[in-house]
């Protein structure tokens, strides 16, 4: 026999056969205050919000083989790595400063960045 049951959100639904009389913690809602605490527990750190991200920005070379990006990933300081696109993706870092950031680069040529 065919039961309406009342959704948390308001909505209803057909269960085809009678619930289960016994719940388990991860099948009841959450009330608002466990939901905030909840959320509070995996909320990031604030440091991903001010850190540099992973690529910063990305260039195909001119026949498309290599594709040159600003990273920041392995480091505080912001390098330039190419890629070469192929059957396996290999990267090369190109230019790297302890005390400096790449902050621009344009390909001349296939071969070579400025």
């Amino acid at each position: 026999m065919a039961r309406w049951t009342a959704h948390p959100a308001g909505e209803s639904y057909v269960h085809s056969s009678p619930p289960s009389s016994t719940l388990s913690v991860a099948d009841r809602p959450l009330t608002p205050a466990q939901a905030s605490a909840q959320t509070q527990q995996q909320a990031p750190p604030a440091e991903a919000f001010f850190g540099n991200p992973s690529f910063l920005h990305a260039t195909l070379s001119p026949s498309g083989t290599r594709l040159a990006v600003t990273t920041a990933a392995a480091t505080r300081r912001v390098a330039l790595v190419v890629y070469e696109l192929g059957d396996t993706i290999t990267p090369r870092v190109v230019a790297q400063f302890s005390d400096a950031d790449v902050v621009r680069f344009e390909w001349v040529g296939d071969d070579q960045l400025l």
